[in-house]
């Protein structure tokens, strides 16, 4: 998982983890094959998107803040243990918040500051392979508090509120304000 990253630092960092993601047993390197874009989106006055890629026989996550990779994620398949398994890549402006559940997560649901409905977000599957199913979406710095998965009866499967309270802080001053609903 890489931290919300800011100016050269960010840079940096990203190169870093790219490096790190090359030097590993299973993470892809550039380049890699795009397979389709799992959602996209303009947050914060930031486009951005998180594309489905493919190396090695290996499906990851590749999040993009304005075409620049600012992260890529080789989730491990959710399993009974885990059903949510993500990653969170950041800019100055913008979390990314991208990664796999299991088949038996029915829902899931972002909560964020202001204590308004927790927004159900979209899930995708694979048409080639339906059990690996995946979803992203952005919010801006310090305003994620919770992912939920629930299954088909409404009960939570697991809560992200841990992972994300990790990078919910940017050194660039106080966060933008979320444009949209």
């Amino acid at each position: 998982m890489s931290k919300v990253m800011s100016g050269s630092a960010g840079l940096i960092a990203a190169f870093a983890l790219l490096t790190a993601c090359a030097a590993g047993t299973s993470s892809p390197s550039p380049p890699f094959d795009v397979l389709s874009a799992v959602e996209r989106g303009t947050t914060a006055g930031l486009e951005w998107r998180v594309e489905l890629v493919h190396k090695g026989g290996e499906l990851c996550t590749a999040a993009r803040v304005r075409d620049d990779l600012v992260g890529l994620a080789c989730q491990s398949p959710s399993t009974a243990e885990s059903p949510l398994n993500f990653a969170v890549d950041g800019h100055t402006k913008l979390i990314l918040v991208h990664g796999l559940v299991s088949p038996r997560v029915s829902s899931l649901e972002e909560v964020d500051v202001g204590n308004r409905a927790p927004r159900i977000l979209p899930i995708h599957a694979l048409p080639a392979d339906p059990a690996h199913r995946y979803f992203a979406y952005a919010v801006v710095p310090g305003q994620a508090v919770d992912l939920i998965a629930r299954d088909a009866d409404g009960a939570v499967l697991m809560s992200g509120a841990a992972k994300l309270a990790d990078v919910q802080t940017v050194d660039d001053g106080p966060p933008p304000k979320r444009d949209g609903p």
